[in-house]
């Protein structure tokens, strides 16, 4: 048992020091990387599970600020879903409403504003109130 326990801390510290490592590097996105991400985060929507689903959503919003160019437009569908999902769970609900926020799409803007009026969810109804709200605020600062 004691030598599991010492090979388990020595393999953690030497991905702990891997990890820093690549910290200073510039990670390498290439198209069909991004893809196959674009990919696993869709079966994770489509998964049912609410935390996996609230995970891929910001897993979606934080791989979205490394590779901003990328379009990102088959995840609009499956977050729309989640979103309207009226029996799922409130937190995947959010979760999904900013992500399709950040994707900033016509049909996800609009689900937004359809949840902020139309939601049984209370919750959900503030969140997406908020988000409308955010949005038009942008649109007003803009010149």
């Amino acid at each position: 048992m004691r030598k599991f326990a010492t090979a388990l801390v020595l393999c953690i510290v030497a991905w702990s020091s891997m990890v820093a490592g690549e910290n200073g590097r510039r990670r390498v996105w290439t198209t069909a990387k991004v893809s196959h991400i674009e990919t696993g985060l869709i079966n994770a929507f489509q998964s049912g599970v609410p935390g996996l689903q609230a995970s891929a959503a910001v897993t979606l919003m934080e791989v979205r600020k490394e590779v901003p160019t990328y379009r990102w437009s088959r995840c609009i569908i499956p977050l729309m879903r989640i979103v309207n999902d009226e029996d799922g769970d409130s937190h995947a609900r959010m979760a999904a409403a900013l992500a399709l926020y950040g994707l900033r799409s016509d049909r996800g803007d609009y689900l937004i504003v359809q949840n902020a009026r139309f939601t049984s969810d209370p919750r959900v109804r503030r969140f997406c109130t908020l988000l409308v709200n955010s949005h038009l605020l942008e649109e007003e600062s803009t010149p």
